[in-house]
């Protein structure tokens, strides 16, 4: 089932909220975990500045105010910081939602540079630069698509000539048609230059972009019709770059005038698809809302359209894209103008219940997830945090602080707790939210690092935990690298599942070291990792060092293993690299 999204674009209360993020830190507070963010609204302006305060000075006041010029003028190294500061806010105090399951995190970036295509050279070449910096911030903060608007067909003061209706007609179709080969030009230039051939060589890494389609006859990608001739215009090198983002608001409104109230609204776009089966192909992210004429009429979906006849062939065609290639695997709740987060958690919830109602109870659909499966727990947790006399309620605040803190670090570098094992959890850090595996494989090792110092810090500021109790804890860490299945739905939704679950949760008996060493050794011990060959080969040079390799032929004893069979793994794991963490206490 497609995982369901909020953009970040609902106002989050009244105007003049002095929330810096409003749509986002509101949604966070609600425990919404998937989002699409919109960039840039101009009243998050000073925000985006703030995060470079340390660059003070080089900002233009035009740069200041105008979204437009703001994101084209950003540098590399100011968008890395830009997404660090987005991802704080995903893992900060403002989320309330479940640790236990997928992280908080952005599906797509939602843009609007709507002079793309315009008449001047300049606003065209600020949009192009806009659009390749919004792909830059989209790729650090995991995101695969980022969506962008073709804008008008012609400006306000085209066709003053005209003096006719026929000729004002005639005159508009002849701007659409140039403005539509500067559409294509200004896409073609996105992945042209340094930049634009640098992006294009990451391949599958560098984010897609998805035309949106806004009906009505005033702006250029007006129906999944003038896409489809967009798309073909377009150079063949870019083709697999550029797809269709789909509001099925925007598909009930592009073919209103030949409504009828024998078919659905929108039927004239689902026939077009039908009909140009490569179309559907090019679906790469859906919005849902409901409107009347624009987006300042957002109200929950199923309020001025109807669930079977309009909405339901919609989103059937959603589910037909689940897991197909350039596809997002979500849709977007759209809620533009609403202020009240209750209706946008309605909106949220309605869209879920509808996709449920379609897929049915028995079917338990998978996701497929690759990357590094984490195994932790908490050593000498039952001595320590649950002793004996301690008290049942107490003893679990103190674990509830200790796992607690442990779910938040993994969530900080990009990775999601999927199982709880009462003094330990199962976390998964999925290679498509980072730029490389590499990366990927360092965020993992740094959470692993990280875990320690961060429960024994909350254990100690919780103010009832005495400091040498909390000098007898250590963390146990294991790692390996692979496929494992996730359940988007069913009796076991959000739970990881797999061979090399089973592998990296029994390497953990490799770290039983810091169960076993004597007390003034195991003072000195903070945490100790294992990693498998497969994580160790995706690490550079430098990050290579300090690891001691250990064999089934090195171990004295087979018990660590804990009835695991060497040989049956031996082509998954091959080789098992020890870490020891050395924090004087």
């Amino acid at each position: 089932m497609p995982e369901v999204s909020l953009i970040t674009s609902w106002h989050a209360g009244q105007p003049g909220d002095s929330s810096a993020l409003p749509g986002l830190q509101y949604a966070l507070r609600a425990g919404v975990r998937l989002l699409d963010l919109y960039f840039l609204n101009p009243l998050e302006l000073p925000w985006y500045l703030s995060c470079l305060s340390s660059l003070e000075g080089r900002w233009t006041q035009q740069e200041m105010r105008c979204p437009l010029k703001f994101a084209a003028g950003l540098q590399p190294e100011e968008i890395h910081i830009l997404a660090e500061a987005l991802t704080q806010e995903l893992t900060g105090p403002h989320y309330t939602g479940r640790l236990i399951g997928p992280r908080p995190r952005f599906v797509a970036l939602a843009t609007y540079w709507p002079l793309i295509a315009d008449n001047s050279e300049d606003k065209r070449a600020l949009s192009v630069k806009a659009v390749q910096n919004s792909i830059l911030l989209a790729e650090e903060l995991g995101c695969e698509h980022v969506e962008v608007v073709g804008g008008a067909a012609f400006s306000g003061t085209d066709g003053r000539g005209a003096d006719t209706v026929e000729k004002r007609v005639e005159l508009a179709e002849e701007l659409r048609i140039k403005r539509m080969a500067r559409l294509a030009l200004s896409l073609a230039e996105v992945f042209d230059g340094d930049l634009g051939k640098e992006l294009l060589s990451r391949g599958g890494r560098c984010p897609k972009l998805c035309v949106e389609m806004e009906p009505g006859s005033a702006f250029l990608i007006r129906d999944i019709r003038t896409f489809h001739q967009l798309h073909k215009s377009l150079v063949k090198s870019i083709r697999p770059r550029v797809m269709l983002n789909v509001d099925l608001a925007h598909m009930f409104l592009a073919d209103v005038e030949a409504h009828t109230n024998q078919q659905p609204q929108g039927q004239e776009q689902l026939d077009y698809l039908r009909e140009h089966p490569e179309v559907k192909s090019l679906i790469g992210h859906f919005h849902c809302s409901d409107h009347a004429r624009s987006h300042a009429s957002d109200l929950c979906p199923g309020t001025y359209h109807f669930w079977q006849r309009d909405y339901k062939p919609w989103l059937e065609l959603v589910l037909d894209r689940v897991e197909r290639p350039g596809f997002s695997n979500a849709i977007a709740v759209e809620m533009e103008a609403v202020t009240d987060i209750h209706e946008v958690m309605r909106a949220v919830g309605r869209t879920r219940a509808w996709l449920k109602s379609l897929v049915g109870s028995d079917d338990h659909g998978h996701q497929a997830v690759t990357g590094v499966v984490m195994a932790v727990d908490i050593a000498n947790s039952t001595k320590v945090l649950a002793r004996e006399g301690l008290g049942v309620q107490k003893g679990a605040s103190r674990l509830d602080l200790g796992v607690s803190a442990i779910c938040r670090v993994i969530q900080k570098h990009r990775g999601s707790v999927y199982s709880f094992t009462g003094d330990g959890v199962v976390a998964v850090f999925d290679e498509k939210h980072f730029l490389n595996d590499e990366e990927c494989a360092r965020a993992a090792i740094a959470a692993g690092d990280a875990l320690y110092e961060t429960m024994r810090t909350a254990l100690l500021a919780a103010g009832h935990f005495k400091r040498r109790e909390a000098e007898r804890l250590a963390v146990r860490v294991a790692m390996h690298w692979g496929e494992v299945r996730i359940p988007s739905h069913g009796p076991l939704k959000h739970q990881v599942l797999g061979a090399n679950v089973i592998i990296a949760c029994r390497m953990l008996a490799l770290v039983d070291g810091v169960l076993t060493e004597p007390p003034e050794e195991l003072a000195a011990m903070t945490h100790q990792v294992a990693i498998s060959l497969g994580i160790k080969n995706r690490l550079p040079e430098k990050d290579s060092i300090g690891w001691e390799e250990l064999s089934p032929e090195a171990l004295d004893d087979s018990k660590r293993f804990r009835g695991l069979n060497w040989a049956l793994i031996d082509d998954e794991v091959d080789k098992v690299y020890l870490k020891n963490g050395l924090t004087v206490r």
